[in-house]
């Protein structure tokens, strides 16, 4: 995985913080799809994400965001409520 989107979106968590887990929460998903995270990024994200000892909520959003993404490309889940499109192709 690309170092530098790692550290994008833990700058981008860092500093979404101060704007409180509300305004966070609506703007992480798109941050996330502008990543353009291919499906082995996604995973190492998700590996690097799961160890955070002492995870806080803003990470753990960042977390189920792309595990979401990656089950719903993994099945190929087409609902409405799918982040599958977060998964660059």
């Amino acid at each position: 995985m690309s170092d530098e989107k790692k550290k994008k979106l833990y700058d981008f968590i860092e500093a979404s913080k101060k704007d409180g887990f509300d305004a966070y929460n609506e703007k992480i998903t798109d941050f996330i799809e502008n990543l353009k995270l291919t499906l082995d990024e996604a995973n190492d994200l998700l590996s690097a994400l799961a160890g955070i000892e002492d995870m806080d909520d803003f990470y753990q959003q960042a977390h189920d965001d792309i595990y979401t993404a990656v089950d719903d490309y993994n099945t190929d889940y087409n609902g409405e409520d799918s982040l599958k499109e977060l998964i660059a192709e």
